[in-house]
């Protein structure tokens, strides 16, 4: 974290630095040469538009390009979300009826191909299709060899499922 204070401060002190230095050089010029008093007004005034447009050129440049440096160089979690919504999903744990988790059970969403399998903790995650929040609810399936299967039907998102196997 302090590398990135320093890189931060560096980046734009040498922008600025760079601004202030070209302003300094070629007002340092036109004074040592004492151009300004041999000039006619007009053209004076216009040398000095020059001079502070030039400068300005630089230090705009100078923001610009730090401002992309710092937005592209957040790490990804830090970078500004997209309007993509989150994926929705149907989460839980699958337990017998002494709330233990069973693991290695089977869970289906029906109308879905991919079965889903609960840890040995009986935690399970499924991830639905993007695209809008399904309106019905879903119908799901639960089976493990030794236990009855279970049916029964969730409307998403759910977080905190809990599935409860009975034993044959």
């Amino acid at each position: 974290m302090g590398s990135d204070v320093f890189r931060s401060i560096g980046s734009s002190a040498g922008l600025a630095g760079l601004a202030i230095g070209m302003i300094v050089v070629l007002f340092k010029e036109v004074i040592r040469k004492n151009i300004f008093p041999q000039l006619p007004k007009q053209d004076a005034y216009r040398l000095l538009r020059t001079i502070l447009f030039l400068a300005w050129s630089v230090a705009i440049v100078g923001i610009g390009s730090w401002t992309y440096l710092q937005l592209n160089a957040l790490p990804v979690e830090q970078r500004p979300q997209s309007a993509v919504p989150p994926r929705l999903v149907v989460a839980g744990t699958v337990v017998d009826e002494a709330n233990t988790g069973i693991g290695q059970a089977e869970i289906r969403v029906i109308g879905q191909k991919e079965i889903f399998t609960s840890e040995d903790s009986g935690n399970f995650r499924i991830p639905l299709p993007p695209g809008p929040a399904p309106t019905q609810r879903l119908r799901i399936s639960v089976g493990k060899p030794g236990y009855r299967p279970l049916d029964t039907s969730v409307l998403p998102p759910v977080e905190n499922l809990i599935l409860i196997l009975r034993k044959k």
